[in-house]
């Protein structure tokens, strides 16, 4: 560390090994929580895809962040946490995804995708994933040809999916039509 002046060499070893620490535990994405999940397709390889992880809070007010973007072809994981007490919707209008999943609401593990958890997370809850997904208390089923993730107030739900196409796209709740967000894939 000859390029440091006197002194400093403690203080930039210091921040490298404070970075190495925060890595090794958000693993190898760089995001904590559901970062590494397996598709139906990799389940018997145990090979882990990287998900990007968007997070997205749902409010009776709109969408956090307002606008999202994310790159085409990447895996994204949408976690969305509705942090109202009525149920919302985040459905983004023409966005035809590819290896769309939802997060299994109640059923066996068997019977869904598992996710591949890392040492760091052996200790936490599995997490399944399944190709469909059930109409909503309001009666709101999502098509599977698009992204749409919903939650009751209080509650989480996630979505898997890979954007092919580049553009713009609205993001809309149906039961609140002044809630309004938008997607970009770039």
């Amino acid at each position: 560390m000859r390029w440091l002046r006197p002194g400093y060499e403690s203080v930039a070893l210091s921040l490298t090994l404070v970075g190495l620490v925060l890595v090794a535990c958000a693993g190898p994405s760089g995001d904590a929580g559901l970062a590494r999940a397996v598709a139906p397709q990799q389940a018997l390889t145990d090979e882990p895809r990287l998900y990007l992880t968007i997070n997205v809070e749902l409010t009776d007010d709109g969408f956090t962040p307002s606008s999202v973007f994310i790159p085409a072809g990447r895996p994204v994981q949408l976690v969305v946490r509705n942090r109202a007490s009525a149920e919302h919707h985040y459905r983004v209008l023409g966005l035809v995804p590819q290896d769309l999943l939802w997060l299994a609401q109640d059923l066996p593990v068997a019977s869904a995708a598992s996710v591949s958890t890392d040492e760091h997370s052996d200790h936490h809850e599995e997490i399944s994933f399944v190709p469909f997904r059930f109409a909503s208390a309001a009666g709101i089923r999502p098509t599977g040809t698009e992204v749409h993730a919903y939650a009751q107030g209080g509650e989480v739900d996630a979505v898997l999916f890979t954007a092919t196409k580049a553009g713009t796209f609205s993001v809309r709740c149906p039961l609140h039509r002044e809630v309004i967000g938008k997607l970009t894939v770039f």
